[in-house]
């Protein structure tokens, strides 16, 4: 087993990660497509082997497509920020 940081160390920088995974979950909740990337996201890095790299790829993706109008996830947005005014 490699001890990269000490685990008092890794503990604090869990703590902060944490937190800004926190603030990103409440400025993202009052859209629902942003939101469903986010949970989708954190699903992957939960699930997956190398689950954040992949995650952060598809994520990505899923994002962009999304403004673009490729998916569903963009359609029926009621809120929140990134989507184009239709009138």
């Amino acid at each position: 087993m490699i001890l990269l940081f000490p685990k008092p160390v890794l503990g604090i920088i869990l703590l902060f990660e944490a937190l800004a995974l926190l603030r990103l979950t409440r400025d993202v909740a009052g859209s629902t497509a942003e939101f469903s990337v986010t949970l989708l996201v954190g699903v992957i890095a939960l699930a997956l082997p190398y689950g954040y790299a992949v995650g952060l790829v598809a994520g990505t993706l899923v994002a962009v497509a999304a403004k673009r109008g490729i998916t569903a996830f963009g359609r029926s947005d009621d809120g929140g920020g990134g989507g184009e005014a239709r009138g």
